[in-house]
């Protein structure tokens, strides 16, 4: 069965050809409003139970300015979604996520994480074909304790910390990677960069690569 990921945030993403990679999707962000022709601004899958994730996705929260993507996460205690108006979600957020979707490339994003512990930002490609198979580029794991995937044991994250996380889940199993960096990192921006093929899965960060993945004779990661 062929499986294709979805692509979350800002990209710019590439098709393998003759052994080149061309442009097929890109989007600078330089109009007044998102190109719905190109992107979803809605949580795909539904929205969490309140009890569950207190966070709701929000079109609203997804803007445009100056030629930045603004996906705004505020503390707003709305209730939408919910026929049980005393469920409130604490917090409101955007996301957006490509009407195309994509097999192999190069998928590469500038952005500047708020410096705010506790939130999880993330630039990521979810499966369209079985829930749960993703390749995340990073994720800003809001988690004093992370799990260290090479040792099998558990890391207290200090304040001054910050965890950006590779993981790429696949028929309910997980490979990950911890790249751990001082919050000063969170206060530029930085580009972040995925280079996926039929064989290696490789992540950079300002064209230093930090993170790679490589399949088995069985074709698995």
């Amino acid at each position: 069965m062929k499986k294709y990921l979805y692509l979350f945030i800002f990209v710019f993403a590439n098709s393998l050809l003759s052994a080149q990679w061309i442009s097929v999707f890109d989007d600078e962000f330089n109009e007044d409003t998102l190109d719905l022709n190109k992107w979803y601004n809605i949580q795909p899958w539904g929205q969490y139970d309140p009890r569950v994730l207190p966070i709701v996705f929000l079109r609203e929260n997804v803007s445009l300015k100056n030629g930045y993507l603004l996906l705004t996460l505020k503390e707003d205690h709305k209730t939408p979604y919910s026929e049980d108006t005393s469920l409130k979600y604490s917090y409101s957020a955007g996301m957006i996520w490509s009407k195309k979707y994509f097999k192999y490339g190069i998928f590469e994003a500038r952005i500047k994480i708020p410096n705010v512990r506790g939130v999880w930002s993330a630039f990521w490609l979810y499966g369209s074909g079985q829930y749960g198979d993703e390749i995340d580029i990073f994720e800003q794991c809001p988690h004093k304790i992370i799990y260290n995937n090479k040792k099998d044991n558990k890391i207290s994250i200090s304040p001054n910390l910050v965890n950006l996380a590779v993981t790429i889940h696949n028929l309910g199993e997980a490979v990950w990677d911890n790249n751990i960096y001082d919050t000063s990192f969170l206060h530029d921006w930085h580009t972040y960069k995925l280079i996926w093929d039929d064989k290696y899965i490789k992540i950079y960060i300002d064209d230093e690569k930090i993170s790679a993945f490589k399949k088995s004779r069985k074709g698995y990661i």
